[in-house]
């Protein structure tokens, strides 16, 4: 058999190429992991920015129901189990929308009002005609 710098291309190679072949699936579910721990920790961060935004609009239970789905998805992320790690992802995002989509539409109709959360200042509308002159410039 030939040798090329110490690897012997008898053997070597379809013995690589077995192993490779062999390590695929590992691969594969290897990447799975890294895309479901990547998606929850994109997730946690977002969550935790928006109930930091949402703060004064959402109540102690409210708060405390987030910071358990959280804990629960760090949790499952220090597991190799990427479909676990995608369910508690999921479950956090599913509850976190409806409870801001709650937060909100409280803050809405709550504080802003008819005006806009103006109140009793005086508002004046502005009135405007365009004069400028129809012709193209160059």
């Amino acid at each position: 058999m030939s040798r090329v710098i110490g690897i012997d291309l008898g053997t070597t190679i379809p013995a690589k190429a077995t192993q490779v072949f062999s390590t695929a699936d590992e691969d594969r579910r290897f990447h799975e992991l890294v895309k479901a721990r990547n998606r929850a920790d994109a997730l946690i961060h977002s969550t935790r920015t928006t109930v930091a935004d949402f703060a004064d609009r959402l109540d102690a239970a409210a708060k405390e129901r987030i910071e358990s789905l959280i804990a629960e998805l760090e949790e499952a992320m220090k597991g190799n189990d990427a479909k676990a790690i995608a369910a508690r992802t999921e479950t956090l995002g599913t509850e976190t929308g409806k409870l801001f989509e709650t937060a909100r539409s409280t803050s809405a109709t709550g504080s802003a009002g008819p005006t806009g959360g103006a109140g009793d200042e005086d508002v004046v509308d502005a009135e405007f005609e365009d004069v400028s002159d129809d012709r193209k410039r160059d």
